[in-house]
């Protein structure tokens, strides 16, 4: 759900707030998947 959802908010948020600014947040974004993902595998090993 996210995944399909977040183009059309990063584009909201290039409207809104401009391009330097989306593009600005993109590596936060990226980050944080990278995040949830190492925790789900951490979390499915231990399970």
């Amino acid at each position: 759900m996210v995944s399909a959802a977040s183009p059309f908010l990063l584009g909201s948020l290039a409207d809104r707030h401009g391009l330097a600014a989306a593009f600005a947040l993109q590596p936060a974004l990226i980050g944080l998947c990278v995040l949830l993902l190492w925790a789900g595998l951490r979390a499915r090993r231990a399970a």
